[in-house]
C-alpha cells in the first residue's frame, strides 16, 4: 500500500513501502532587491537554494540604474542571464532617498563591475 511521503509546493508523492523519495524540487521565488554588496550576495544564495524566476530592483541602496546593472551583471556571472530583471521604483514613495554608497561604494558591490576576463 502506498504512503504518502512528501509534499512540497503542491506537488504530492506517493512510494512503496521502503522507497527512498528522490524528489529534490526547489521553491520558485521572484527577488524584489536593491542589489549592493548584500544583496548581491543574497541573489547568489537564492540561486543555489531556490529556483529564480525574475528579480525586481529598486533604489535603495545605491540609484536605481546601479541596481539594476548590479543584478544584470550578478545574473551574466552566474551563467543566468535568461532570468528577467526589471527595474522598479526610483525613488521612495514617502521620503527622500537615502543611499548607502560610503559603505557600498558608487556602483553598489564596490570597485567589481561584472566578469573578470582574467583567471
Amino acid at each position: 500500500m502506498p504512503k504518502w511521503t512528501h509534499w512540497y509546493s503542491g506537488i504530492s508523492h506517493f512510494a512503496q513501502e521502503g522507497e527512498v523519495c528522490s524528489i529534490h524540487m526547489k521553491p520558485s521565488v521572484w527577488l524584489d532587491m536593491d542589489p549592493g554588496i548584500d544583496d548581491a550576495w543574497a541573489l547568489v544564495m537564492a540561486m543555489r537554494q531556490c529556483h529564480v524566476t525574475g528579480v525586481s530592483t529598486v533604489a535603495g541602496n545605491v540609484l536605481l540604474e546601479n541596481t539594476y546593472g548590479n543584478a544584470k551583471r550578478i545574473l551574466e556571472v552566474l551563467d543566468a542571464d535568461h532570468i528577467p530583471v526589471i527595474p522598479g521604483a526610483a525613488n521612495p514613495l514617502l521620503s527622500p532617498l537615502i543611499t548607502a554608497k560610503s559603505f557600498h561604494g558608487e556602483g553598489g558591490v564596490g570597485e567589481w563591475e561584472g566578469r573578470s576576463e582574467q583567471v
